[in-house]
């Protein structure tokens, strides 16, 4: 079994007990905006550190994953979800990555860039009066680069293993 292929069977059961742990224990209703959105950074993940095919497969998986657990309509995460993935990885592309104030910085634009599409969706979609404060999502956003920066090592060094 190829190196790469350990890594994304690792890659997504991690995921995978994360989506569980954040839809379960970590539901915003309890933490609020200081919620971390466990999905959001696993795609992030791969948007940054993975090259553009081997990423947008565990991504997509991902968003899959996530669109199957949470009972939303199938494409609603791989659509605003993969729209963030292109966006971090162009940038990751111009930026060096390896350092954490840049992946925090990523993170944290991901953040925005995900309320964006998640706000957009829902005007075009619905009448329904949607408020969310600039402030939580701020606050969202420094969670989400908080523990992206820890999920972020510990997945870079499970990856370095897994590589050897």
């Amino acid at each position: 079994m190829s190196k790469s292929l350990i890594f994304a069977l690792i890659y997504i059961l991690i995921s995978f007990a994360l989506i569980i742990l954040q839809s379960t224990l970590l539901v915003p209703r309890r933490l609020g905006a200081l919620s971390p959105d466990f999905n959001l950074i696993m795609i992030l993940f791969p948007a940054i550190y993975q090259g553009i095919r081997g990423g947008t497969a565990l991504a997509l998986t991902n968003c899959y994953i996530m669109d199957v657990m949470s009972g939303n309509t199938i494409g609603v995460y791989i659509l605003s979800r993969m729209g963030v993935f292109v966006i971090i990885h162009r940038i990751s592309n111009s930026v060096y990555y390896r350092n954490s104030i840049i992946q925090a910085l990523l993170l944290f634009t991901g953040t925005l860039a995900s309320w964006g599409f998640i706000y957009t969706v829902i005007l075009m979609e619905t009448e329904f009066d949607f408020q969310v404060s600039l402030g939580k999502v701020i606050v969202q956003g420094i969670s989400n680069s908080t523990v992206g920066l820890l999920i972020f090592q510990l997945l870079d060094k499970i990856n370095e293993r897994v590589q050897r």
